[in-house]
């Protein structure tokens, strides 16, 4: 009878250890799972969408002291880099010329 429990008791400390490393496995692999996702999330990630309104808001002059928007430096340094690059196209051509 004895024997009997000492083998129930080594049992199930086996089953312990067993659910202690299942456990541990779990984690790492939602850890793992967790980085693989924020790694996609920065793969995946986006300009956030142009907004007109905001544009136009600011070109509607609808208050003596227009709030600054956030796009316009932007749209402003998109317009001179495509006026750079059309100057540097037209220069190309007529050096070829």
């Amino acid at each position: 009878m004895e024997s009997l429990g000492v083998f129930e008791a080594s049992e199930k400390k086996k089953s312990e250890k067993e659910d202690a490393k299942r456990a541990k496995r779990e984690k790492e692999s939602a850890k793992r799972e967790e980085e693989r996702r924020k790694k996609q999330r920065g793969r995946n990630a986006k300009r956030p969408t142009f907004d007109f309104e905001k544009v136009s808001k600011y070109f509607h002059f609808v208050h003596p002291y227009p709030h600054p928007v956030q796009e316009k430096p932007q749209v402003l340094n998109s317009i001179a880099g495509a006026s750079q690059a059309s100057s540097n196209l037209v220069n190309a051509i007529v050096v070829r010329s």
